[in-house]
């Protein structure tokens, strides 16, 4: 099974309370953003038939969406049940061990071997070398119940912190998507709210603000500037 299947069963299983509560300490993570209004949108990175925003129908769909993501974070980070529920829910689908793999070869000496493989590596797989296996699912979600969406990069990092250059896991915070980033790039390529896809509809990359909008005023002065992310590092489920 995918980590990102997964992941879905543990979600599954949580809301239908099948999972034990456990509470742990919450966090720390990125200050409210405000929005002025909200109102859930009718289209989606999933509409295949859309026209460049513009002044159209899709920009005021796609700018209302962005300030449903906003508002949804602000009243996280403002109200004190939903922090709650979050942290229910979070501990719910991804306890203190996380999801981890179990083998079963039939070989009794090389599902121990393949354990032991996953357990030395479950430390330190954030591009910061800080971070855990399970403290990275954590943080699938947590994005899941505040947004709906997770947005999760696999580069390759150098030599850091003591662990050899490898593939590394990187959450990155989904304001980073503009989706009011629709266009088509040419006659085979589109992008849709961030995601570019080729003529028959197929994921091939992402773009995403080089920083976050709340980092300061360059993103005002110069919105176009972004970076590509290839799909065959990256996963974003909406």
């Amino acid at each position: 099974m995918s980590f990102i299947a997964s992941m879905r069963s543990r979600i599954g299983a949580a809301i239908a309370g099948a999972l034990p509560v456990r509470v742990v300490q919450r966090r720390v993570g990125r200050g409210p953003v405000s929005a002025t209004g909200y109102e859930a949108a009718a289209n989606s990175r999933l509409d295949q038939d859309f026209t460049p925003p513009l002044l159209g129908p899709n920009g005021v769909n796609d700018q209302t969406l962005g300030l449903t993501r906003r508002r949804m974070r602000f009243a996280f980070a403002t109200m004190s049940y939903l922090r709650g529920a979050k942290v229910t829910f979070r501990n719910n689908v991804v306890d203190k061990l996380g999801i981890y793999p179990q083998p079963n070869t039939g070989d009794s000496e090389l599902d121990r071997r393949l354990t032991d493989l996953y357990w030395e590596a479950e430390e330190a797989v954030d591009i910061e070398r800080k971070l855990s296996m399970a403290d990275v699912q954590g943080l699938i979600a947590s994005e899941l119940m505040e947004v709906g969406e997770f947005f999760v990069n696999r580069p390759i990092v150098d030599r850091f912190r003591g662990v050899d250059r490898g593939p590394a896991l990187q959450v990155i915070d989904t304001d980073r998507i503009d989706i009011s980033d629709s266009t088509a790039l040419d006659d085979r390529t589109s992008v849709r709210q961030g995601v570019i896809r080729d003529s028959i509809g197929r994921t091939v990359g992402y773009r995403l603000f080089s920083t976050h909008p709340s980092d300061g005023s360059t993103m005002m002065i110069q919105p176009w500037y972004r970076q590509v992310i290839p799909a065959t590092q990256a996963d974003l489920s909406y």
